[in-house]
């Protein structure tokens, strides 16, 4: 099992930059939790181009090791008592977009500099909303665009198949 309250610990593919990018899977404590957090029991976790650009040394972080997938959907296993609109047993995805507006950098500092930039910004949080809204109604189908779910145990080939683009992953999950 990916994650186990009653044992005190969890699984998890944690990149460590300290060991030249190693990826081992590593039991790690559950986490404390604040009044105003939750915490989530992870039932499948999406790999994408962000997760290749960490693994490569283009996206730094600021800490080590960090786990892979971002993106992730389970169900929630604890409440801070000042949680009102969560609560134990309730399904959830993460959508990772921060409160922060974005920042427009204008294309000649890195044009000139000859700097590679990598990253993408598409969408706000109303918009994200949406989508799950309709995907939730079964208007919109996500299903088609998963290319490839993979063992947790089968993580590496997971990210082979997304950096070599096997089979032209637009998304590809990992499962317990």
């Amino acid at each position: 099992e990916l994650y186990n309250v009653s044992t005190g610990g969890r699984r998890a593919w944690l990149l460590d930059f300290t060991e030249l990018a190693s990826l081992c899977l590593s039991k790690i404590p559950v986490p404390e939790i604040d009044h105003e957090d939750i915490l989530m029991s992870v039932r499948a976790a999406g790999l994408c181009g962000s997760d290749l650009h960490i693994i490569a040394g283009g996206t730094p972080t600021g800490f080590s090791p960090i786990p892979l997938g971002h993106e992730f959907a389970g169900v929630v296993v604890k409440v801070g008592d000042r949680v009102r609109q969560w609560e134990n047993g309730v399904r959830a995805v993460l959508v990772w977009l921060g409160q922060e507006s974005l920042k427009i950098i204008p294309p000649n500092l890195f044009v000139r500099s000859e700097v590679e930039l990598i990253g993408s910004y598409a969408f706000d949080r109303t918009d994200i909303q949406s989508v799950v809204d309709l995907a939730a109604s079964g208007k919109f189908n996500l299903s088609p665009s998963v290319r490839r779910t993979f063992p947790f145990s089968e993580v590496n080939e997971a990210l082979r198949y997304l950096r070599d683009k096997v089979g032209n992953p637009v998304r590809i999950v990992v499962t317990p």
